[in-house]
């Protein structure tokens, strides 16, 4: 092998790769967050479209329980902050067995809030205002769920670093840009489709 074709060995190249690997994440959410916001703004275009919010005949949506979504994911991002920051290996299992804890508590909670809408009357099919609610708790419900895989997936690998008496613990640098992004895109939502 030529010097110039030669794998990239050390840490040159494996700053290369994880650089390579954050970017590639950062075109994803760009085209997430694009995604958001077109539904947002389908969202807003169609609240404007009508005098009154909620439209005539509609109950609002209930606050409490996205309110209850928004801590637990809240608390997910903080806890998944601190296994960043851990510098023993037990207090980053902790640390991160807690953020796929809240983070799956979350969707547990958004389960129930769809159940309770869609038992009080509240389908898609009805209007625009349902189809929007539902979109977009739907689709962001969907990005979290491989959010927990990746979760599970850190703690796993920082097990196995521990039980092989590893110094290093693996990166937790992706799996954070990912869920903080959830994070940001859910406050966003809630304060824009269930306070607004």
């Amino acid at each position: 092998m030529t010097p110039d074709v030669a794998p990239r060995r050390g840490r040159k190249g494996r700053r290369a790769r994880d650089m390579g690997r954050i970017v590639g994440l950062v075109v994803f959410l760009g085209s997430l967050g694009m995604l958001f916001l077109s539904l947002l703004f389908a969202y807003a275009i169609l609240r404007a479209s009508v005098p009154v919010w909620p439209p005539a005949g509609e109950e609002p949506l209930p606050v409490a329980q996205p309110f209850v979504s928004t801590l637990l994911i809240l608390a997910a991002s903080v806890s998944l902050h601190f296994a960043g920051r851990a510098k023993e290996m037990a207090k980053r299992m902790s640390w991160l067995g807690a953020a796929a804890a809240c983070a799956t508590a979350f969707l547990v909670a958004q389960g129930f809030l769809w159940w309770t809408v869609w038992s009080g009357g509240w389908v898609p099919s009805t209007g625009g205002y349902h189809s929007v609610f539902y979109g977009l708790t739907a689709i962001h419900a969907a990005h979290v769920v491989p959010g927990v895989v990746w979760l599970l997936v850190g703690l796993l690998r920082t097990w196995r670093a521990r039980s092989a008496g590893a110094s290093k613990m693996p990166s937790l640098a992706l799996v954070s840009i990912y869920s903080h992004f959830l994070a940001v895109v859910w406050v966003v939502m809630f304060v824009a489709v269930f306070l607004a």
